[in-house]
């Protein structure tokens, strides 16, 4: 009968241990789970602020008036100034890098 009692004791003690040592893991998780959902929140209204001046700033409208002020007599690109890529002449060969450029350091580049 004593032996019973003492791992009936000695069970509710580890038993008493563990769960408040899950309590406590359970409380610093709420914790952290409320932090997460409130960076969250945060991170959607700065993303709404965000969308908001990118309305603002793509608008056709603001963009002329930026393009009047800042580029005085910018013209659209005109059809006629598009060429397809063959049409564009690329140089035959690289180019050559002079000598002296390898003549920095005395005994030059390795």
């Amino acid at each position: 009968m004593r032996r019973l009692t003492l791992w009936i004791l000695g069970s509710s003690i580890v038993l008493a241990t563990g769960l408040f040592q899950l309590k406590h893991q359970v409380v610093r998780m709420e914790d952290e789970l409320l932090r997460i959902i409130h960076e969250i929140n945060e991170e959607k209204k700065h993303l709404h602020i965000l969308e908001a001046e990118w309305g603002h700033v793509s608008n056709p409208t603001y963009l002329q008036k930026l393009v009047e002020k800042h580029l005085p007599g910018w013209q659209p690109l005109q059809p006629t100034q598009l060429r397809p890529l063959k049409g564009i002449p690329f140089r035959e060969r690289p180019l050559s890098i002079p000598e002296s450029l390898f003549r920095v350091l005395p005994g030059g580049i390795n």
